[in-house]
């Protein structure tokens, strides 16, 4: 039987189908490769009503994307808690990943790290990475540092780059182990040259400081115009500002605009604000009211220091294009950024 290693990279916490998969999924992904959906989804649904727990996790992940299919988070959970119930690591992963996301049933990080526990002691390095976090931040759960680097180990040694970043910024910031700066350059140089972007920003950051390593501002800059150039909206910002202020590169106002409204178009509150302000006074861009109040509005959901600027801009629309600007806030959809939750 012919055995691939797939990855289905997802939106949010990242959904994945990664392990190394036979039978119907890559019966599945063999149709979606000749164009034909509805055969794939045929496949996986007549052996997941059978019983196939592969199937069943495949079947959850088409409706999680909607491939095939109306997107309905509810299907998806019901499908992967099925094949979870079997022991289906990549059901149980998901299981985790949609209780930590509240996507299909309510939210419960205590219920998604069970999950997760369960897919880690598999051999999942993504599961492991997401209840590595979990312990780290506290979120929803005990905060427990030693079980993080516990589990973010696990994660790393399975070659999971975000674990290996974690890691690295516990040594950093002395999260659960003593405060070595030198350990930390090891953990982000070797995640960032396996690809991780937030890694890359990381280490750029060490080098900009000469922490952990002699100070070099333009290997810096190198490795902070790859994490932006990755996807990272944190180093995208970061260029977007020394373009503006001419730290290092060239003095550029498109340059700026450029940088700046990708890491606004992933979701950075301060690129957004800013975008807004630029939009509001016609600073490098054409003057729109419109757009200075989509982008000041989304920038509020994550810093309230905006609210007013928000305010302003939108109270200054006519009806139309007020009701215009709350569509297209409402709908609005970040572009998934750098290593997403749980890439394996």
């Amino acid at each position: 039987m012919k055995c691939v290693t797939k990855t289905f990279a997802g939106l949010l916490l990242g959904l994945t189908m990664a392990s190394a998969w036979c039978g119907p999924w890559q019966d599945a992904q063999d149709a979606l490769q000749r164009g034909d959906a509805t055969g794939a989804l045929h496949i996986l649904r007549t052996q997941a009503e059978d019983g196939n727990a592969e199937a069943q996790a495949g079947l959850g992940s088409f409706f999680s994307y909607g491939i095939g299919v109306p997107r309905d988070d509810e299907k998806a959970v019901e499908w992967y808690r099925k094949a979870a119930d079997q022991g289906h690591v990549e059901g149980q992963y998901n299981m985790g990943v949609m209780l930590q996301a509240g996507r299909g049933l309510s939210r419960n990080p205590s219920a998604a790290a069970d999950w997760y526990r369960k897919a880690a002691d598999q051999g999942h390095a993504s599961a492991a990475h997401n209840l590595g976090t979990l312990y780290l931040s506290g979120n929803g759960m005990r905060k427990d540092e030693a079980q993080a680097l516990f589990w973010l180990t696990r994660a790393a040694d399975g070659g999971n780059l975000g674990a290996r970043n974690k890691i690295g910024l516990m040594h950093l910031l002395g999260m659960g182990v003593n405060k070595n700066p030198a350990e930390a350059f090891t953990w982000f140089d070797t995640a960032a040259r396996g690809g991780e972007p937030m890694a890359m920003f990381n280490l750029a950051g060490m080098y900009e400081r000469g922490e952990g390593v002699a100070q070099d501002t333009a290997v810096a800059l190198e490795w902070a115009r790859k994490s932006a150039e990755a996807g990272y909206p944190a180093a995208q910002f970061d260029l977007a500002m020394r373009h503006r202020e001419g730290s290092g590169v060239p003095r550029s106002s498109s340059e700026e605009i450029r940088w700046l409204r990708a890491a606004a178009e992933r979701g950075w509150p301060r690129a957004q604000g800013l975008l807004g302000l630029y939009f509001s006074e016609g600073r490098g861009v054409d003057k729109n009211p419109l757009q200075a109040c989509v982008w000041l509005s989304l920038g509020t959901r994550q810093d309230v220091t905006l609210r007013e600027l928000r305010n302003v801009a939108c109270n200054a629309l006519g009806k139309e294009d007020r009701e215009q600007a709350d569509k297209l806030t409402r709908e609005w959809q970040a572009i998934p950024w750098g290593a997403a939750i749980g890439r394996r």
